[in-house]
This record gives C-alpha cells, structure tokens and sequence, in this order.
C-alpha cells in the first residue's frame, strides 16, 4: 500500500503563510465513504489528498510547521500517528476507513 500527501499554503488575513497537509492511503482516492448522515467524498475532493506518494522522511518534512492535518485511512493515521504525537483513537469511521483532523493551536 501507499499514502499519499499533498501540502496546502495560503496567507492569513495579516500575510502570514498557514500550511495543511491532507494524507490518504492511495487506494481510497476516487472512493465516496458513507456511515449515517457522514460522508467522505475522496472523488470530489481527491485534488485536496493527491499530491505524491510519500516516504516517511518526506512526510515527515511536510509537517513541520503545520497548523491542520487531514488524514483518511489507516496506514496515512500509522505513519502520521510515527512521526507526530497523534491520539488514533480518536479517529471517526466513515465507511469503515478512519478520519482524524489534527490541528496545532
């Protein structure tokens, strides 16, 4: 298997650069993930995860200095959960695929 990463920059309202990463696990791109009333479209919004596949080096330089991670699947929340102190417990179930969102305050 694989995950793949891809890192979002924009500037806040006072020009500083805010970065996000969205991580997933290459096979779920293209899927649409449901439970109940949540839905994870990774077809939609496939564009936001695929950037490359990742080592765990070159994620591990992706996160630094992130205020938001996005991770859907398994193996991206073990490789995250690797190099960042990260609770995978708390992750969701959509379609039976983890979800967390990781913030830095």
């Amino acid at each position: 298997m694989a995950v793949v990463a891809k890192l979002h920059e924009k500037k806040d309202l006072v020009g500083n650069i805010r970065r996000m990463v969205g991580v997933c696990d290459a096979e779920l791109l293209g899927r649409e993930l449901k439970s109940g009333k949540l839905s994870l479209n990774l077809r939609n919004y496939r564009s936001f995860y695929e950037g490359k596949k990742v080592s765990p080096q070159e994620l591990s330089l992706m996160l630094k200095r992130v205020y938001c991670i996005n991770i859907v699947g398994e193996e991206s929340i073990e490789l995250v959960s690797s190099i960042i102190d990260l609770d995978a417990s708390k992750a969701i179930k959509i379609g039976g695929v983890p979800h967390l969102q990781y913030y830095k305050l």
